[in-house]
């Protein structure tokens, strides 16, 4: 075939089972959208709900503190509180782009080359995560088998954990939807 026959290729029209592949394509990575949309949704509500426990918890300790019976605990509790906020609250700011990003030297490259480069973070993102993730819930196994207990309430450490896991499973559900996008060339900033 001659150079001019593969330009002539190049323009004929999309096919039906390429439409089709494309619009599979398409809802598969929208349900995982959604999903990780969901999921992330309930997270930062949990935060939130756990935030307003914080400052109800301080506000009555406060209060009772100066009646002489302060609530015993508070420290641990808003500690472990603040712990969840925090992890629970990653995947939903991912998703709506809320971190810090310095794109000084990024904006001025070509749009290849910064969809392959976020393509890059995105998957140091995916396994740093994904590990923290693993590791959390080893060390919750671990602390739960060794009976661990907090030092003011004697409450057991791993739940809280577990739950600080769920945070940062969120955060990698993000990234890898964001990778899927960036891979598939959709837009993700």
């Amino acid at each position: 075939m001659d150079k001019g026959s593969n330009v002539e290729l190049a323009h004929l029209p999309i096919t039906a089972e390429k439409k089709e592949a494309q619009t599979a394509k398409n809802d598969v990575l929208a349900r995982i959208e959604k999903l990780n949309e969901r999921f992330n949704q309930i997270l930062a509500w949990a935060a939130g709900g756990c935030l307003m426990i914080i400052i109800l918890l301080i506000v009555a300790n406060t209060l009772l503190r100066a009646a002489g019976t302060p609530i015993q605990g508070t420290y641990e509790i808003v500690g472990w509180l603040g712990a969840i906020v925090t992890a629970f609250s990653l995947g939903y700011t991912q998703i709506h782009k809320g971190h810090v990003e310095i794109d000084m030297v990024v904006e001025r490259l070509n749009a290849t080359v910064r969809r392959w480069l976020q393509v890059f973070v995105d998957l140091v993102g995916i396994l740093f995560f994904a590990t923290v993730t693993w590791l959390l819930v080893e060390y919750a196994m671990k602390t739960m088998k060794s009976g661990k207990l907090s030092e003011t309430l004697l409450i057991p450490y791993h739940p809280i954990m577990f739950v600080v896991a769920a945070g940062f499973l969120g955060l990698t559900l993000a990234l890898c939807t964001d990778l899927l996008k960036n891979v598939l060339g959709r837009e993700t900033r």
